[in-house]
């Protein structure tokens, strides 16, 4: 990657793929005006103790390898910049499957600090922010504009890059977009936003329909594991508040958007549930489709991003 001096807009990814779920058809628009585009990508790192011998054997657990193999996805990930144009940095940290074991992303799940942070990743955090802190200074001119993710389904790798944009929000020009494809649920930006008073019922409600996301047929286990979720989620009083910024796009770019996610192979059954790229389209259409526009005139192809108001 040759790197410029400074960008026009810098796109802060926890994962392999979330800028360009999340963002793409921005991404595509900011090359097509002949804009200058970084993407940092943090989590980059998988597991340690698997050798190239699993990563390459046909008979490997395909889910799993596609998870933790990251020579894999950075290969894929770099075919994917160099075709949008893009510059790219990975800052090689590991993400949450290899920092803690299974109960304590749980135990952060079901019962989340006020920092919305696992207590082992505090120092982490501190380490790793201030290395993100330095590169965004190096790249960063007056009027560039740094997205970071909104933490919309409270993934805990998610919410500590989140963390970081909401604590540097003074010094840069940030905005923070819905983490896709978390945010094709409602109830997820509902809850991280939390924009409106939710009673009670409400929450029982919404629990219910989140287990029916889960599983089917475990509604009665999963609905009060739901709930003490959901629960705790608005308990956070942050008092934070967003103003929407809305990007539009014709249907070339919205098409052009499909196409880059489509090629995120080793990610699309796992994310989406399907390798569909007719069914992939059709989830993006109708969550374009539902963002609320602000003014009479709607645009059918949309991005939503979240401004902090002080």
């Amino acid at each position: 990657m040759k790197e410029k001096n400074k960008y026009d807009y810098i796109y802060v990814s926890p994962h392999l793929d979330d800028a360009v779920f999340s963002a793409s058809g921005s991404i595509i628009k900011n090359i097509q005006d002949k804009k200058s585009v970084l993407i940092i990508t943090i989590f980059t790192e998988g597991k340690k103790n698997i050798g190239k011998s699993y990563c390459i054997n046909n008979n490997s657990n395909q889910i799993y390898k596609n998870l933790v193999c990251s020579d894999n996805r950075k290969k894929e990930d770099i075919e994917i910049m160099n075709k949008l144009g893009v510059d790219y940095i990975y800052l090689n940290t590991p993400d949450i499957l290899n920092r803690h074991m299974i109960m304590n992303i749980l135990s952060m799940n079901m019962a989340p600090s006020n920092n919305n942070l696992i207590t082992q990743d505090m120092d982490f955090f501190k380490k790793y922010s201030m290395n993100l802190v330095l590169i965004l200074n190096k790249y960063y001119k007056k009027n560039t504009i740094i997205y970071f993710p909104l933490g919309a389904g409270n993934h805990p790798d998610h919410l500590l890059i989140n963390t970081i944009g909401m604590k540097i929000n003074n010094k840069f020009n940030i905005l923070f977009y819905e983490d896709m494809p978390y945010s094709f649920y409602p109830t997820h930006l509902k809850y991280r936003l939390k924009t409106e008073n939710i009673s009670f019922r409400e929450i029982w409600k919404d629990s219910y329909n989140c287990s029916k996301l889960i599983n089917t047929t475990a509604t009665t286990l999963l609905t009060p594991i739901c709930f003490v979720y959901l629960y705790r989620s608005i308990q956070i009083k942050d008092n934070i508040k967003y103003s929407p910024i809305i990007v539009n796009f014709n249907k070339s770019i919205f098409d052009k958007k499909i196409d880059v996610i489509s090629l995120y192979k080793t990610q699309l059954k796992i994310c989406f549930g399907t390798k569909d790229k007719k069914n992939i389209k059709k989830l993006y259409k109708k969550y374009s489709q539902n963002i609320k526009y602000p003014s009479k005139t709607k645009s059918l192809y949309n991005e939503r991003y979240w401004k902090l108001i002080n």
